[in-house]
Order: structure tokens, then C-alpha cells, then sequence
């Protein structure tokens, strides 16, 4: 995944994984999506890039960053 978003800016790509387990994480604890959902606004609200990739993990899905993280 880093190599497919390798033209994204560093502030995005630092933070696919990071979003990716936190997605993996509220999944676990709050099936209902409430407590992702409210997490995911307070990063949105640093700016265009945590927007931008708040929305590559979720069109992937966050599994296929964790994937790619436990190969490291």
C-alpha cells in the first residue's frame, strides 16, 4: 500500500497504518460505529490530509494495511 500511494503527501502516508488499526480497534470495541465515527471527525479536523487518509482506509479497508504492517 505504500508503494500504490507513494504520490500521496508524507502527512497521509504516515498515517494509513496508524488509521488502519485505530479502524481495526473501534470495530472491535464499538460494532455500532459511534465511537469511530466520532474519532475519525476529531482527526478530520486537522486538515485535508488526515480527510484524505481517513478515506483511503476506508475504501481499502483497514485490514490490507495491517496485512502489510505484520509483513514488516
Amino acid at each position: 500500500m505504500l508503494v500504490k500511494y507513494r504520490n500521496e503527501p508524507l502527512l497521509v502516508r504516515n498515517h494509513l497504518h496508524v488509521f488502519a488499526i485505530e479502524e481495526s480497534v473501534y470495530r472491535t470495541l464499538d460494532p455500532t460505529g459511534k465511537l469511530g465515527s466520532t474519532a475519525r471527525k476529531m482527526d478530520e479536523s486537522y486538515g485535508a490530509d488526515y480527510v484524505r487518509a481517513w478515506n483511503i482506509v476506508s475504501s481499502e479497508g483497514p485490514q490490507i494495511f495491517l496485512t502489510e504492517l505484520h509483513s514488516r
